[in-house]
C-alpha cells in the first residue's frame, strides 16, 4: 500500500482560491488540508504474464511545469486559443526504464507498452507495469524498420514504421503481422493514438496534421496542427474530456488539443521533466488520470497530473 499525503496539491488551490476571493472555495480547500489520499496496488491476475526483472526504483517528487501561454510567447490568434490559460502540471514520480532509445507509448488499461528501437535489429515492444516499474514482457517486432508510434484497439496493436511509411497491424497475443497500411504522411507518420474506435496519427514534416481513421487506416477526418505544432511525435486521447495530448520535438512540449470542431485549438503547452531538449520529447500516454512521459534518450518516465483526478 502507498500512502501520499497531498499538501502540496491542496496548500496550491487554498492559495489560489483564496486570492480570486472564493471564501467558500477556500474554506473546503482549507478543509482539505486534513484528508489524506490513499493510493492501493492492485492485484494482479493469475492470467498476466510474469515479471522478467525485480521492481525498479520509483522516485516521488513534487516538482512542478508551468504552462506556456502560446498567444504571450510571440504567437497571434493564428496560432490557435489557450482557452484554458496558465496552469501548473505536478510531476507525481518517475520511473527506471530497462532501456534508453525510447519511442511512443500506449496505455492499455493496466500496462504501458513502449516501442523501443535498437541501431542494429528490428523495433522491440517493451510492457511496462507502472504500478512497481518492472518489466513485464519484451518482444521484438515482426518486421524491420524503424518504428515510433503505438496504439490498440481490442487485442490489436497499431505500429507506425518510418522506414516505408507504413501502419502495421500485429496481434497482441501471437505479436504475428495481420496487416500493413499505408500511413497518412507518409515516412512522417510518428505517433498513434486511439479513442477505442478510431486511430489518431500524428505526421510531422510536411503534413503537420493529425489524421482520424478507422482501424484499415481509412481517413475520415484531419486537422492541422502546424500553426503550433513543428514537429509531432506522439499522442495520447484523453477520453475524460475528448481531448489529444501531444509530444512536440521542435519546440520541447507536451501540448493539449481540442479535435472537436474542424480546426485544431490548443488548450495548453509546457516543458515537461527529463532535459528534452537534449534528450528528445518522445512517449506520452494517458491512464484515466494522469499522462506518462518518456523521453527518446533518457532512461526514466514520468507520471504528470494530468488535472483530471478529484481525489487531488
Amino acid at each position: 500500500m502507498n500512502l501520499s499525503i497531498n499538501f502540496f496539491f491542496f496548500s496550491y488551490s487554498l492559495n489560489s482560491n483564496l486570492n480570486k476571493g472564493g471564501l467558500m472555495k477556500g474554506l473546503f480547500y482549507l478543509s482539505s488540508l486534513f484528508l489524506f489520499s490513499i493510493s492501493l496496488a492492485g492485484a494482479t491476475s493469475t492470467d498476466e504474464p510474469a515479471k522478467l526483472t525485480p521492481p525498479k526504483n520509483v522516485h516521488f517528487t513534487t516538482q512542478v511545469v508551468k504552462s506556456i501561454d502560446p498567444l504571450a510567447s510571440g504567437g497571434g490568434p493564428e496560432k490557435g486559443t489557450a482557452v484554458l490559460g496558465k496552469r501548473s502540471h505536478t510531476v507525481l514520480d518517475s520511473l527506471d526504464l530497462p532501456y534508453s532509445t525510447n519511442n511512443g507509448s500506449n496505455w492499455n488499461g493496466r500496462y504501458i507498452y513502449l516501442i523501443h528501437n535498437s541501431p542494429s535489429d528490428s523495433a522491440s515492444v517493451i510492457i511496462f507495469d507502472p504500478e512497481d516499474g518492472s518489466e513485464v514482457d519484451y518482444w521484438k517486432l515482426p518486421f524491420l524498420g524503424y518504428c515510433m508510434g503505438i496504439t490498440s484497439v481490442n487485442d490489436a496493436l497499431y505500429v507506425s514504421n518510418w522506414t516505408d511509411g507504413t501502419i502495421r497491424k500485429v496481434s497482441s497475443i501471437t505479436h504475428s503481422l495481420i496487416a500493413t497500411y499505408s500511413a497518412p504522411g507518409g515516412i512522417y507518420a510518428r505517433g498513434l493514438t486511439s479513442d477505442g474506435e478510431y486511430l489518431y496519427i500524428g505526421a510531422a514534416g510536411d503534413a503537420d496534421s493529425i489524421y482520424k481513421a478507422d482501424t484499415l487506416i481509412n481517413v475520415v477526418d484531419s486537422w492541422y496542427i502546424g500553426s503550433f505544432s513543428n514537429w509531432v511525435m506522439d499522442l495520447a486521447y484523453a477520453k475524460r474530456d475528448s481531448t489529444i495530448w501531444l509530444t512536440d520535438d521542435l519546440t520541447n512540449q507536451i501540448m493539449k488539443v481540442d479535435l472537436t470542431g474542424p480546426t485544431a485549438i490548443l488548450l495548453d503547452a509546457f516543458t515537461p521533466p527529463g532535459e528534452p531538449a537534449s534528450n528528445v520529447v518522445e512517449g506520452i500516454s494517458f491512464d484515466g488520470s494522469d499522462l506518462w512521459f518518456n523521453t527518446h534518450y533518457g532512461t526514466r518516465i514520468y507520471r504528470i497530473d494530468g488535472e483530471y483526478s478529484l481525489s487531488r
